[in-house]
């Protein structure tokens, strides 16, 4: 299912980390003309004496899901906490004829180009403000936001763009007990949550409005129905609400991991649709303990 490219980089010195992993993503929200969500995700960790560097997305394209893209390359360095040094190092490793990722993130704009094996898809955003700062089970937040532009396989899609940076990465490996991750296209909004579902409480949401505002809230979504994975014996959502609201599961891909310390972690991406079919949302749940939410349906 995953596509495994090991290479080795060239022999620079690398400045030393100042954290044991760095991460930046991006999040679209797309609703003009056709929906499209969008989750791209690059992440380098610390493996002494070198680095994994590791790219993935989840997308969902007019109503229907996308098959993922998921690369990984092993370094002989580490290239530093910063954005550009990583992705040159990335580039560096591939060869030109098999470069499936090219992002730059400067003052001229946004520019992002993903070749995955259903879809080609382009981001670009000429501007992005800061839209405040939180909490994820790695370390701090800080997030840029305002419109943007995807194309899909040539076909040009308006919406809004979130650029999320790993402020320092304290916790390389977490234990997330059961956590989700929403990135949801609400009416012209874009939301992005977070919450852990083993936790009391709710989690906390970016929202970002068409006109570029940004606000902070409560998010709160809860369990409906669950599947039993057959490796794990974990319940994993397949229904869920949002107050009100109501969604389920339409597609998706699960994969597997360990636990810190030894056991199992599963990784389920889902992409949901409300019930009235007025928004959809990719719900990214990543659970490594047994248990379950889900109420009474």
């Amino acid at each position: 299912m995953l596509l495994l490219a090991l290479l080795v980089a060239c022999g620079r010195a690398a400045p030393e980390p100042s954290s044991p992993m760095a991460r930046d993503q991006l999040f679209f929200v797309g609703h003009d003309p056709d929906p499209l969500l969008l989750a791209l995700v690059f992440q380098r960790h610390r493996a002494a004496p070198g680095a994994s560097l590791e790219a993935k997305a989840f997308a969902a394209w007019k109503g229907e899901w996308v098959t993922p893209f998921w690369e990984r390359v092993e370094v002989a360095a580490w290239p530093g906490d910063g954005l550009e040094p990583a992705l040159t190092a990335w580039q560096e490793a591939r060869s030109a004829a098999n470069l499936r990722l090219s992002w730059s993130d400067a003052e001229a704009g946004l520019q992002v180009k993903l070749r995955g094996r259903s879809a080609a898809i382009e981001l670009s955003a000429e501007t992005l403000a800061e839209a405040g700062v939180g909490e994820g089970p790695h370390g701090p937040l800080a997030w840029r936001a305002g419109p943007g532009l995807a194309r899909v396989d040539g076909r040009e899609v308006r919406g809004l763009l979130v650029a999320e940076r790993l402020v320092e990465g304290r916790v390389p490996e977490p234990v997330f007990g059961r956590f989700e991750l929403w990135l949801l296209g609400d009416g012209g909004d874009l939301v992005l949550g977070r919450r852990t579902l083993s936790d009391p409480g709710p989690g906390r949401a970016l929202r970002v409005a068409p006109d570029g505002r940004a606000l902070l809230e409560d998010f709160e979504p809860r369990t409906h129905r669950t599947r039993a994975d057959p490796e794990t014996g974990f319940a994993l959502p397949t229904s869920w609400s949002l107050g009100p609201r109501r969604f389920e599961r339409r597609g998706g891909e699960l994969g597997r991991g360990l636990r810190p310390g030894g056991g199992p972690a599963v990784y389920d991406v889902s992409h949901a649709v409300e019930d009235a079919g007025a928004a959809s949302a990719l719900v990214l749940h990543l659970q490594d303990e047994a248990g379950s939410e889900a109420g009474p349906d």
